[in-house]
Formats: C-alpha cells, sequence, structure tokens
C-alpha cells in the first residue's frame, strides 16, 4: 500500500515557540491498524516532514480505493488528514521507503519483486538510477518483471548526481532492501540512464568490489566535455575544483574497473550527450587491454531509447562479485572512497592528488605492490589469500623484507616512507598495534618503533574534507544568539533556516536545527555542528575559534599571512570539531552580519547541482564581489593532510 505523497507530509511551525514533538496517529479502521509517528522537533519558521507507520489487518482488494486517516497533534493543536492511497497488484512495481542515517528523513525508493519470490532463496538486486528530472516511477516503469531478480530505483534525493547524500543514497537503499528480502550479497548489479548512467561508472569504479557488474546507459564521463557553459569565460580553473572535477570523472578511475564487467550502450545520434563521451572512456579501458568492457554504439539512436535494453539483463545476471582476487589496482582522490577488495587507502600524500596502489600475490605468501601518492596503506588480508600463520614476504617499490609474523586481524598497514628518508627509501609495517617495523632500502629490519600520537588530526576516511563531506552523516544546524547586537543573531537564524529550506527543497531532506545555547554535549558526540555566527554571536564558535587553521577576528578573517577585512568579508569551512575530533565543525561566519548573510548565495556553490560541477574545496573566504558579475572568491582551497593550511 503506498499513499500518493510517499508516506510523508510537511508540518510548518508558523509560531513563536519551539515545538518539541508532533505526534502523527494512524486513525484505526476496519482496513488499517492504528499506529503512530511524528515530525520531531520543529524550530519556528521551520518545515518538516511528517512520518507514520502503515499496517493493514487484512489483504487490499484491487478493486478497493482506500484512505487513511491521520490525527496530528501539538504545540496545543489538533487536525485531521486523509490521504488517498493506490492499490498495485504483484505483478507491478511499488514504492516503499527507508530511514536515511544521515537526516532521520524517511526517503523514497521503487521496488520490483517477483511474484514467486521466496524468502529462503536468495535473489540478485538490480539497481537502477534515474535520469537528471525525470518523474518518480517513470523509469522502473520501463522494466518488465523478471522472476530471477529483485529490481529497485532509488530516488537519489533527486538531482544529486549520485554525489555526497546521493551516493549514500543509493547505498542505504542497498541495505533496506538486504534487510527486507534475502538478496545474494555476490550479485548487486548497478545500471542507470544519462545522469544514472554516469553515476552508474561512478559508483561502480569508485566502489568496484561492492558490484558484481555495471551497465551504464548514455551517461556522460567527460567533466570537459560537460561543463562548457559552466567553464565559458574561465582562461583556468583553480586547482583545488579541477582536483575535485577529476574526482567525478571515470578516466582517473577507469583502472579499479580491473575485475568489475561493464554493458555501455550510447546512440550516436544524442544531442544530450555527446557520443564523445564514451568514446573517451573505452579509448582508456582499450589502452589497460580490458576486454570486459561490452561497449556499443547504436547508429540511429537519441539520448533515450529505454532502459530495460535487449540483452542487458542477461548480461548483469551473467556475473558474480570477485572476491579476493589476486591482483587488485585502485586509484583514488578521495579517501570517501578508499578501499577496494583487500586493499584501503588510508592516507594521501597532499589533499585530493591521486594515489595508486597495484597489489598482487605473486606467489604463496608473497605480496608485490606498487604505490604512488598514499603515506599509508592497509592490506586486508586473509585465510582464502594468505597463510596467516606464516611469515609473509612483501615487496613495496622494490623493497622487499620478510614480515615475520601477520597480525591476527589480518590487517598489515603500511607506511611507504619515513620523515627524513627520501622517497620510496624505506616503509614500516604495523607488525603489532602501535608497533611499527622498521625496514631499509634493502628490506633489513632497521628496527622497532612506537607509533606516536599526532599532535593533530589528520585527514582519513570519514574525516576527510571536502565541505559537502558535512552531509554524509548526522548533522544539526546550529545558529547563534549570543553576543549584544540582535541584527547578527538574525541574520544567523535566518540563514541556518534558509540552510534548512535549501535542504529540503533539493534532497528531500529533514534539518535538525538548534540554538548555540540549545546544543548539548550528547548532540556534540553523535552530530557534525554546522555553525551560524562568529565568535562574537555564536558561542560555539568562540569556543572552537582558538583551534581554527583559519583565524577569526573582530576586524579580520586572517588565512596564514593574508587578512581580508571587508566589513563584508566572511568564511565557510570544515574541520574536525576541537570538542568531538571524530566529527565535524562547519563554520559559516563573517566580520559581521554583512558576511554572515552571504552564506544563502554561496550556498549555490553547494547546492547538488552545482557540486557536480565547480564543487567546493575545504574552505573558502568571499565577500560581496564575489557574487557580483561571478566575481572571484576571495580564496579558497584544501587543508593538509593534518588539517592545517598548505604551504
Amino acid at each position: 500500500v503506498e499513499d500518493v505523497d510517499q508516506n510523508r507530509f510537511l508540518d510548518f511551525n508558523a509560531g513563536i515557540a519551539v515545538l518539541d514533538s508532533i505526534a502523527v496517529n494512524v486513525v484505526e479502521s476496519e482496513l488499517f491498524a492504528a499506529s503512530a509517528g511524528g515530525a520531531g522537533r520543529i524550530e519556528p519558521g521551520q518545515t518538516r516532514g511528517g512520518h507514520f507507520w502503515v499496517a493493514t489487518k487484512r489483504p487490499v482488494k484491487p478493486s478497493e480505493e482506500p484512505q487513511i486517516e491521520l490525527q496530528i497533534t501539538g504545540g496545543g493543536a489538533k487536525t485531521r488528514l486523509s490521504l488517498p492511497l493506490r492499490v498495485r497488484t504483484r505483478d507491478e512495481y511499488f514504492t516503499t521507503t527507508h530511514r536515511s542515517r544521515v537526516d532521520g528523513s524517511i526517503q523514497p525508493y521503487d521496488l520490483l519483486v517477483p511474484t514467486t519470490y521466496d524468502p529462503h532463496k536468495a535473489y540478485p538486486l538490480v539497481v537502477t538510477m534515474h535520469g537528471l528530472g525525470v518523474p518518480v516511477g517513470d523509469l522502473i516503469g520501463n522494466y518488465q518483471l523478471r522472476e530471477w531478480c529483485l529490481i529497485a530505483s532509488p530516488h537519489g534525493r533527486g538531482q544529486t548526481g549520485y554525489r555526497n547524500i546521493g551516493r549514500i543514497d543509493v547505498f542505504e537503499v542497498m541495505d533496506a532492501i538486504a534487510e527486507r528480502y534475502h538478496i545474494d550479497p555476490d550479485r548487486f548489479y548497478l545500471t542507470g540512464h544519462s545522469m544514472g548512467g554516469n553515476g552508474s561508472w561512478y559508483l561502480g569504479l569508485h566502489y568496484p568490489d561492492r558490484f558484481a557488474a555495471i551497465a551504464p546507459l548514455s551517461g556522460p564521463t567527460d567533466y570537459r566535455l560537460r561543463l562548457p557553459g559552466v567553464l565559458a569565460g574561465r582562461e583556468k580553473l583553480p586547482d583545488h575544483q579541477l582536483l575535485l572535477l577529476e574526482e567525478s570523472t571515470p578516466f582517473r578511475y577507469a583502472e579499479n574497473a580491473l575485475h568489475l564487467p561493464a554493458f555501455c550502450r550510447h546512440g550516436v545520434l544524442d544531442p544530450t550527450t555527446n557520443i564523445e563521451h564514451p568514446r573517451r572512456l573505452m579509448a582508456v579501458f582499450d589502452s589497460l587491454g580490458y576486454d570486459h568492457i561490452n561497449y556499443r554504439e547504436e547508429p540511429d539512436r537519441p539520448h533515450w531509447w529505454g532502459a530495460d535494453l535487449p540483452g542487458k539483463l542477461d548480461f548483469l545476471r551473467r556475473h558474480r562479485r570477485v572476491q579476493n582476487p589476486r591482483e587488485v589496482v585502485f586509484n583514488t582522490n578521495d579517501l570517501r572512497s578508499s578501499k577496494a577488495y583487500w586493499v584501503r587507502i588510508d592516507q594521501l600524500c597532499k589533499p585530493h592528488e591521486f594515489a595508486r596502489v597495484h597489489a598482487r600475490l605473486a606467489a604463496d605468501n608473497h605480496i608485490v605492490a606498487q604505490v604512488e601518492g598514499a603515506s599509508q596503506f592497509t592490506l586486508l588480508l586473509n585465510e582464502d589469500l594468505v597463510d596467516l600463520q606464516s611469515p609473509l614476504r612483501l615487496a613495496i617499490n622494490q623493497i622487499e623484507a620478510t614480515i615475520p609474523q601477520i597480525p591476527a586481524s589480518g590487517r598489515l598497514t603500511v607506511r611507504p616512507t619515513l620523515d627524513g628518508e627520501s622517497p620510496n627509501s624505506r616503509y614500516a609495517v604495523e607488525n603489532q598495534p602501535g608497533l611499527w617495523m622498521e625496514f631499509d632500502r634493502n628490506g633489513e629490519p632497521a628496527g622497532y618503533a612506537r607509533a606516536i600520537e599526532a599532535p593533530r588530526p589528520r585527514k582519513r576516511p570519514g574525516l576527510s574534507g571536502p565541505l559537502a563531506d558535512v552531509f554524509t552523516g548526522p548533522f544539526i544546524l546550529v545558529y547563534g544568539t549570543a553576543g549584544d547586537a540582535p541584527k547578527e543573531v538574525q541574520v544567523n537564524r535566518r540563514e541556518a533556516l534558509q540552510a534548512a529550506i535549501n535542504w529540503r527543497s533539493r534532497t528531500n531532506g529533514d534539518c535538525e536545527i538548534r540554538s548555540d545555547r540549545a546544543v548539548t554535549p550528547g548532540d556534540i558526540d553523535r552530530a557534525h555542528l554546522i555553525l551560524f555566527g562568529g565568535p562574537n554571536s555564536n558561542s560555539l564558535t568562540a569556543r572552537l575559534a582558538a583551534h581554527l587553521p583559519i583565524a577569526l577576528e573582530e576586524d579580520a578573517i586572517v588565512v596564514g599571512e593574508r587578512r581580508f577585512t571587508a566589513p563584508d568579508a566572511g568564511v565557510k569551512m570544515i574541520y574536525p570539531n576541537p570538542l568531538n575530533p571524530d566529527r565535524y565543525v562547519v563554520v559559516n561566519a563573517g566580520i559581521s552580519w554583512r558576511g554572515t548573510q552571504l552564506i544563502d548565495r554561496l550556498d549555490q556553490f553547494t547546492s547538488p547541482w552545482y557540486q557536480r560541477h565547480l564543487p567546493l574545496p575545504d574552505y573558502v573566504v568571499f565577500d560581496g564581489k564575489s557574487f557580483a558579475n561571478s566575481g572571484p572568491l576571495l580564496t579558497a582551497g584544501f587543508f593538509d593532510e593534518d588539517w592545517q593550511l598548505a604551504d
């Protein structure tokens, strides 16, 4: 059973007081059981989704046109709603939901389940991703029912390009289906059209060990072809934007498809995504000698001619996920995707510059690896790869040594270079937790050393930036109420509310909003904090200011030796929260309220659409001129691997 609004409605707090709890009760009827839900805490002026459970007391007849009655109470008010429902037959797709671990919102996805589904049998799952602007249900409605597999269509939080929160939505849908149905973990397949085709390349090549095969259709592959309008008039993009755009293109990740078969189709007459897109990527695969990429150009086809193409699902069905391959090649410049098979890249030598690990099992308990751009990586070994009870011969960049004992966990962490040494002249292996065994250029043991805790947090998977990474875990918008300037407090709160509105309109999500005085230790422990207001108007910003790499002074924003003093100058930066270094803090602040109120203007750069085009790095400094006639930001960039300003 599904309702026309995907089991959600909107609550708007038009009062001046916080509503701590909105109750949503399903009224019991002959068909529906009573159940309860809610909308959570709502700030004045905030809009949130109201969620509720639906449970029927008997089977629903195909001819029925049921309605569900809701009673909503909160803040001394009470109202009733009646929602019409649509009943689908077992051979039709239906829309169901999952709760996001990021913002707690209820997110829809479409699902087509075999009519003969047997919970004792493991089924493949085909995940199909929609294109830009495709209405809900339009994609999965093109698929015929298959009795051998489930077919799911995530909504991907709208038009996110399956980046950031959109990427998380795909994996959350996969997890939700695996909890509800018996899914074969070695037979997850990924496909999509247009934006979904690009998403298939993007997710497949970033996470090659999650999928058995992929099938991108009519998808863009090269940002240089995709962004002529955005790039027009710009002689050169800043380095930080080029690095982030490189992260979004399949070219630099193409080697990761060593064990990932792909079925790709593209129309030669495509006016939306030029045929040059797949041709450039196929040239890379050809140079690598990858013969498991099934590519064909359709000479008379435009951008769209269907999703359930002849041969596509048959191609997917023939493949199972490769586990424990003897050879792994993994490239990344984004620690949010840091692992493939039994190789994990833990740290990059330079922020958002590519690292590559090519590791292979040359013989029994003999691993040879070439490493570039990674200051630390880990081999995740198991009994199917090596004998964990025997010594391991390990060659890193032509330096071979014998590891006398593999840790019981199978995790062997390696640092290819040591401070003060020339590149590739030494390496160290964590032989026991916290105990590193050093080897010289001849592979001879050079002693043991205890790990020294870094004085500052290091960039690592799950805590590596850039700014958009704050939206990949639970977060709270925090507006400042400190200080004596009512205008600053007003602007702080308005910007937080506007950020919540933007989040809802762009990602179909919900936001938690707190004043700085209402944030609890529990909030700091569980969530990233997005602060609005400088040290003079936000008490949390004031507590953290001395620990941040960019200084917030009364009359200036100080970045290294540069001082920005315009009255409307502002800064947006992400940093590990000094009160909880396992969570982020994002500071949105101006020298005065004039800079803070530009945050919403800057938010166009962090919208899902813009993030696919000119994404933001770890910090940006701006003023009013930055938004007049597309003027430049005052400065922007990445913090280094120790979360400090780069030299």
